[in-house]
């Protein structure tokens, strides 16, 4: 028998054993990681099944909320993942606050998601932040990883985030500042560890915006935006609500330089 050849049944066995074990390993084998990955925000509770099919609750925002917002997720175990030595898993998600699928690979020190397509009810970023919370965000959030891209949580040790994501923003209100919905919006997204770059790709409603800037939740919560707003002239109250925010422009722009803690 050749080396080539052992090495080959060797790799087989592995991944027949690992096939096995994924089979009939008890689902709650994911509570641990879920938690280690979702703390301080959320955890994973009410898991049933196995590794291979189950189902479960993911819990979130328990930091802000104490009860946090539950939202059912079920899985499907995807054997190819293991040739890049990683459990991977086709998750559905199905709530009022969240619904769409993605494809989550563990690994030994991070989560990557791909093939995400995710409806998010903006109202669900309220149980992240106090200061999000009082304004009323109102709408929908569209999250997409496109084709080849991911993005990816690290686990051990500080929050930490790379990759893309495409996002769009419909029927955006935020309630304490203008009670009806102000446009629609797409932006790219990129994470680099501890923050993450976002810029305007489209806008259209009453209140139009171009630009960018950063979210950063690491040494610090800061969150900066650098561009020009346009409030519709069918919206004085809009252009009166974002006025002290900058500075206005000739062409009726509001210049808005901004830099703040969340």
């Amino acid at each position: 028998m050749t080396i080539k050849l052992k090495i080959v049944l060797i790799l087989i066995a592995i991944a027949a054993f690992a096939l096995g074990a994924v089979t009939f390993a008890p689902a709650r084998l994911l509570d641990e990681p879920a938690r280690a990955a979702l703390a301080p925000h959320g955890e994973l509770t009410n898991t049933v099944g196995t590794l291979w099919s189950g189902s479960g609750i993911l819990v979130l925002g328990k930091q802000v909320n104490a009860r946090g917002i539950n939202v059912p997720i079920t899985w499907q175990f995807v054997p190819s993942s293991l040739f890049r030595l990683r459990l991977g898993f086709d998750v559905l998600a199905k709530s009022d606050a969240i619904s769409g699928v993605a494809r989550a690979g563990v690994g030994f020190f991070n989560i990557d998601i791909s093939n995400a397509d995710i409806n998010v009810d903006a109202s669900f970023i309220s149980a992240f932040n106090n200061v999000i919370s009082i304004a009323g965000p109102r709408g929908t959030l569209r999250l997409k990883t496109n084709s080849g891209e991911s993005v990816a949580f690290g686990y051990r040790g500080p929050i930490s985030v790379t990759g893309k994501l495409s996002a769009r923003a419909d029927n955006l209100a935020l309630r304490t500042v203008f009670a009806q919905p102000v446009g629609s919006y797409d932006l790219n997204i990129i994470f680099r560890d501890n923050l993450a770059d976002y810029s305007f790709v489209q806008s259209q409603g009453l209140l139009a915006l171009d630009g960018g800037g950063q979210v950063q939740w690491l040494p610090r919560r800061e969150f900066a935006y650098n561009g020009t707003a346009k409030a519709s002239l069918q919206a004085p109250l809009l252009f009166a609500a974002i006025l002290p925010l900058g500075r206005p422009t000739i062409d009726g722009r509001v210049r808005i330089d901004y830099k703040g803690g969340w």
